[in-house]
């Protein structure tokens, strides 16, 4: 009689209501990690939500992530549980490539295909933490639209990998990861990654460039910042942005993989989400040898979408606006409090005032603002100028490098060390300055 309650509480938890009890069609996988069911008559009804609900002494974690509205995608795939499970082994092998990793699942996938679910219906997740492990269960329509299948089969691929190392909480997948390695899969591996009945495939198109319709949006488009695929907002989440959420994260994800030994960062990432509240942590723990402090994310990823949109983007400043905007860098911003009874005044400090002057913390933080928008400034000055901004960059690089670690190089207390820093730095920008000086009197002359 112990059965009767476990059924009941199943049936309460999930909220699935069956009027009849179906016959099913079932295909397996190749490796044995995907069941794909079909009903051969009446179907479940839709489940409800719920957070995290315990069945028979396990937990279940019941998932429905936003999915962008799919602009263009009109057309519809019909699916059949034997052909599903084969497109499912070839989603995975495509995923393990690009990380770079062999198949060790644990979590076995259920693929539940519901006829009475209306076309174009969002899959359906719930994944569930039994004693022997975690299970995965994937409600898709009969009808789908294969990016949205696709979509739903990357996400429980990545949440099957991360929670092999979870014994109490589902791990964290960011959306980013999710929508980027869905596209990135969808435009190198898998154009045809759904087998369909009566279809005959007649060979494969090599596609050299796959980020080049990426690369036409996000020039009319600007890509989206780390911060704002870290956290999108709504209209962004559920793809109402003309999709630039979707082709900058395909583009972050690109750009990742590409890093030296970036495949097996990314797999490392993936394996370590449970061992971190946010999947921030575990980003820049993955990524440590790339990225001390999530400062240089933002940098390294801003570059990096200035180089990939190319020139038509990049405009190059003429010598007038590239020697003023680098004026402009060079000084930095503050308030000046003549008397208690008046407002501050604006005013601009140099560098070497800076240097010699201020406390290390704002003194870093002055100086890694100039870096940066040093680095951003390359891409548009002048080519006269160039060169000039790139010598301030590499002086304040190697102060701040060598201000953390003083000792390799100079002798002397710690006090005299830093002292001996300053005054080199301050020498070497006090040149700099001079050569910009020059470089402005002989153009005012030929003119």
């Amino acid at each position: 009689m112990k059965f009767l309650p476990t059924l009941f509480a199943l049936c309460f938890v999930a909220q699935i209501h069956a009027q009849i009890v179906p016959a099913f069609t079932v295909a397996k996988s190749r490796s044995g990690q995907f069941t794909v069911r079909a009903a051969i008559k009446d179907s479940i009804l839709r489940s409800v939500a719920a957070p995290k609900v315990p069945i028979a002494g396990s937990w279940a974690f019941q998932l429905q992530p936003p999915a962008p509205k799919l602009g263009g995608q009109k057309g519809v795939v019909e699916l059949e549980p034997a052909l599903l499970a084969i497109a499912c082994e070839r989603l995975k092998d495509a995923l393990l490539f690009e990380l770079g990793t062999a198949d060790s699942w644990h979590g076995r996938i259920d693929v539940l295909i519901n006829s009475r679910a209306p076309e174009g219906e969002e899959p359906f997740l719930v994944a569930t933490l039994r004693p022997e492990g975690w299970t995965y269960e994937l409600e898709v329509p009969r009808t789908a639209q294969p990016q949205r299948l696709l979509r739903a089969l990357v996400q429980v691929l990545l949440l099957e990998m991360a929670n092999r190392n979870s014994d109490s909480e589902l791990a964290e997948v960011p959306l980013w990861l999710v929508e980027g390695m869905t596209a990135h899969l969808r435009a190198f591996n898998l154009p045809t990654f759904l087998v369909q009945e009566k279809t005959m495939l007649v060979g494969n198109r090599v596609k050299l460039d796959a980020l080049d319709v990426v690369r036409a949006h996000l020039r009319r488009e600007q890509a989206l910042s780390f911060q704002a695929l870290s956290w999108p907002d709504a209209e962004q989440a559920n793809g109402r942005d003309a999709g630039v959420y979707r082709d900058s994260a395909q583009l972050l994800v690109y750009e990742l993989l590409h890093l030296k030994r970036g495949r097996a960062e990314l797999h490392a990432m993936i394996q370590q989400l449970p061992t971190h509240q946010n999947w921030q942590l575990t980003f820049m723990n993955a990524f440590r040898a790339h990225f001390r402090k999530p400062l240089d994310v933002e940098k390294w990823w801003a570059l990096t979408c200035v180089s990939f949109a190319g020139n038509q983007i990049t405009q190059k400043w003429t010598m007038e606006e590239s020697r003023q905007k680098l004026q402009d860098l060079l000084d930095v911003p503050v308030e000046v409090h003549l008397s208690p009874d008046q407002l501050p005044s604006a005013a601009e400090l140099t560098l070497q005032e800076v240097i010699r002057t201020w406390q290390p913390d704002a003194e870093s933080v002055a100086l890694e603002r100039t870096i940066s928008g040093l680095e951003l400034f390359s891409w548009h000055c002048a080519p006269e100028v160039q060169k000039l901004a790139q010598g301030y960059e590499t002086a304040l690089r190697n102060y701040l490098k060598e201000r953390d670690h003083p000792a390799r190089y100079l002798k002397g207390t710690e006090s005299s060390r830093l002292a001996s820093l300053k005054k080199i730095v301050c020498r070497e920008l006090d040149k700099l300055d001079a050569q910009r000086e020059l470089s402005q009197k002989q153009l005012a002359t030929k003119k």
